[in-house]
Formats: structure tokens, C-alpha cells, sequence
């Protein structure tokens, strides 16, 4: 099937182009600052746009990568969805599980507001002498959920391993949502030729 890059992008506007747009929605809905929406992307603290821009990016790339990988091959194989559509559950896994362990949502009680927050993998000494055996909820309760406090309680390194961990499986796994919805484009256009 030999669909040009034009032609490629212009069958977006079709169904599967909908579908397409789906991965790219999730993280530009965290832009309205809602209660709803807080949820659709990891929390990053200081680095959260930075990221975003970097997810974006990515999935740009992505959606170009399909095109090269698809214009390569003589046909698509059938395991190609089958194996992004597998690939995907397993980066969605790897996503609840660093959220898990790395995102906790804390209660404001004076604003009536819950705010969700990454945290590091390794406590700082402060946080271990001043806190010897409190939750990491409690921890933030106390000290408050705002990101200099969480790095006094955690070494800066491991909040940044935490938060680039919460990132990359987010953005892979959303970017293999996208291939997967990007094959479908890349098949309409190929059987709207002529």
C-alpha cells in the first residue's frame, strides 16, 4: 500500500481519525484546570509542563513513525494491532502500578479539594528523622501538598527517577494507544486510493 504523507494526514478527518485524536485529547483536558481533568496526566510538580510538551512530541512522533513503518512494508501484518493493543496493557499496567507507588492524592480540607502529587522513591534524612514511621499521606498532611515540601521529605533524585518513570510509561503507553489508531488511519487511506 503506498499512501502518501498528505494523504495520510488528511485521512484523519475520518472515524478512525476520531479515534486517533482520542490519545491527544487526554493531556491537552488536563490544560482546564478542573477537579475532572486532574487525573488524565500524572502529576509532575515543577517539571509538569516541560513534560507535557514532551508527551505531545512524542506522540507527533508517533503518528509519523506509523506512516514510515506502514509505507515500508508491502501490507500490514495482522499481529501488528494485536501486538500494539498488548503492548499498550502492559504499559497501561506499569502506569497504575508507579502510580501506586508514586502518586498520592492528599486532602485540602480548607478548600474542600483533593490535589494529587508525585513523590520520590526514597524519603530524605529530614523526612526520616522528623517522621520515623508516618505515612507518606500523613507526612504530606502535615507538612502540606505543596512541591517544596515534598522535596524535603524526598531525596530530589528519586523524585525525579519517580517522575520520569510516571512519564515515559504514560507517554509510551498513550503513544501505542495512538499507533494502534494510527494503523487504522493508514489502512483507510490506503483503501480510499483513487
Amino acid at each position: 500500500m503506498n499512501v502518501s504523507l498528505r494523504r495520510y494526514y488528511k485521512s484523519f478527518g475520518s472515524l478512525y481519525a476520531f479515534v486517533a485524536g482520542i490519545p491527544f485529547l487526554l493531556p491537552l483536558l488536563n490544560l482546564y484546570q478542573s477537579h475532572a481533568t486532574e487525573y488524565l496526566y500524572p502529576p509532575l510538580g515543577d517539571a509538569q509542563s516541560l513534560f507535557f510538551g514532551l508527551t505531545f512530541a512524542l506522540m507527533l512522533m508517533t503518528t509519523f513513525a506509523v506512516y514510515v513503518s506502514c509505507r515500508a512494508a508491502r501490507r500490514i501484518h495482522p499481529l501488528v494491532p494485536f501486538l500494539l493493543i498488548l503492548a499498550f496493557t502492559i504499559g497501561a499496567g506499569c502506569v497504575m502500578a508507579l502510580d501506586i507507588r508514586c502518586v498520592r492524592v492528599v486532602d485540602v480540607p480548607t478548600k474542600n479539594l483533593e490535589v494529587p502529587l508525585s513523590i520520590g522513591f526514597d524519603r530524605s534524612d529530614f523526612a526520616l528523622s522528623t517522621y520515623p514511621n508516618w505515612t507518606d499521606y500523613a507526612m504530606l498532611q502535615d507538612r502540606g501538598p505543596v512541591e517544596e515540601k515534598i522535596k524535603e521529605l524526598w531525596t530530589m533524585k528519586s523524585i525525579w527517577e519517580a517522575r520520569f518513570l510516571l512519564w515515559a510509561a504514560y507517554s509510551v503507553t498513550l503513544s501505542l494507544l495512538l499507533a494502534v489508531a494510527c494503523v487504522g488511519v493508514y489502512q483507510f487511506a490506503g483503501c480510499n486510493l483513487g
